[in-house]
C-alpha cells in the first residue's frame, strides 16, 4: 500500500513527547505589535543576530522564528522561553544544551517556518515553490544523473515541484545526520517523484541509513511549498500542529 504524504493538521498540542516525532509550522509574517511581544521571548544573542541582516523583512521573520524555536522548545522542557538554552556547535547541528535528549530541526522558507521535535534525531526540511528560482541550475547541483533521468518527461509546475522536492528531501537528510554540506547533496540519492518514504544513504554518517518521507504544507496557494521528513526509523509516529498567536507561551 501507497503511504500518503503527512500533512500539516491546525490542531495545536501539549502532550509531552512519547515516543513520536511532532512537527510545529508557523507563520512569520506577523503583526508589528505581536513581533514585537513575541522579541520579547529571545535572549541578547538572539538580538544581536537578528541586526545582522540587512533586509528588514529577513530580520523581522528571524525575530519571529527565533521566539516559535524556544517558545515550543520551552513547552517540552517546562522552561520559559528565554531560559531555553541552545548551542550552535560549528558545522554540526543546533543542539538544547541542557537537555540533549531533545532533538529537533528547523527549517523556513519565505513567510513559513516548520520545526521537528522528537526524542530521537530528526532532520526537516521547508521550501516554498518561488517561481522566480532557476530549477534547472538547482537540478544539475543538488540531483543525481539517476534522478535527473526520473524527472525528464516533466516541466512547468510540476518539473518545478519535482525538483524542490528532492531538494528539500536531500536537506532534511543532512540535516538529521549532523553533517551540513560536508557531504556533496548529489552523492545522496532520494526518489524526486516517489511520495513514499524511501530509504537514503549518507556516507561517513552515523547511521548511515535514513527514512525520509514527504511533508506537505496545508497553506494558502501564495504560500505553497512543499517539505520533508528524515528519521532513522521507516514510520515514525508523527503528530502534526499549528503554533499560532494564542499558542505562543
Amino acid at each position: 500500500m501507497t503511504a500518503p504524504p503527512v500533512e500539516l493538521s491546525r490542531e495545536p498540542g501539549t502532550d509531552l513527547l512519547r515516543d513520536r516525532v511532532d512537527i510545529w509550522r508557523t507563520d512569520l509574517d506577523v503583526h508589528p505589535r505581536r513581533r514585537h511581544e513575541l522579541a520579547r521571548l529571545l535572549v541578547d544573542d538572539d538580538l544581536r543576530r537578528s541586526r545582522r541582516f540587512r533586509s528588514v523583512l529577513d530580520r523581522e521573520r528571524f525575530v519571529v522564528r527565533r521566539a516559535f524555536l524556544r517558545a515550543v522548545l520551552g513547552r517540552y522542557l517546562e522552561r520559559e522561553p528565554r531560559s531555553v538554552e541552545i548551542d550552535r556547535p560549528a558545522g554540526r547541528k543546533p543542539v538544547s544544551r541542557a537537555d540533549p535528549w531533545l532533538q529537533f530541526s528547523l527549517s523556513a522558507s519565505g513567510p513559513v517556518a516548520v520545526l521537528a521535535v522528537a526524542d530521537t534525531v530528526v532532520g526537516v526540511d521547508v521550501e516554498i515553490l518561488r517561481g522566480d528560482a532557476d530549477v534547472e541550475s538547482i537540478a544539475q547541483r543538488w540531483l543525481s544523473a539517476r534522478e535527473q533521468a526520473s524527472i525528464e518527461g516533466l516541466g512547468g509546475w510540476d518539473r518545478r515541484r519535482a525538483v524542490f522536492a528532492c531538494l528539500t528531501r536531500k536537506e532534511a537528510v543532512l540535516k538529521a545526520a549532523g553533517v551540513g554540506f560536508a557531504v556533496s547533496p548529489d552523492r545522496i540519492e532520494v526518489a524526486a517523484t516517489n511520495e513514499t518514504p524511501v530509504r537514503a544513504t549518507v556516507p561517513s554518517a552515523t547511521p548511515s541509513t535514513w527514512w525520509v518521507r514527504p511533508l506537505q504544507l496545508s497553506s494558502p496557494p501564495e504560500r505553497a511549498g512543499v517539505g520533508a521528513l528524515a528519521t532513522a526509523e521507516r514510520e515514525p509516529n508523527v503528530s502534526f500542529h499549528d503554533w499560532s498567536d494564542g499558542n505562543a507561551s
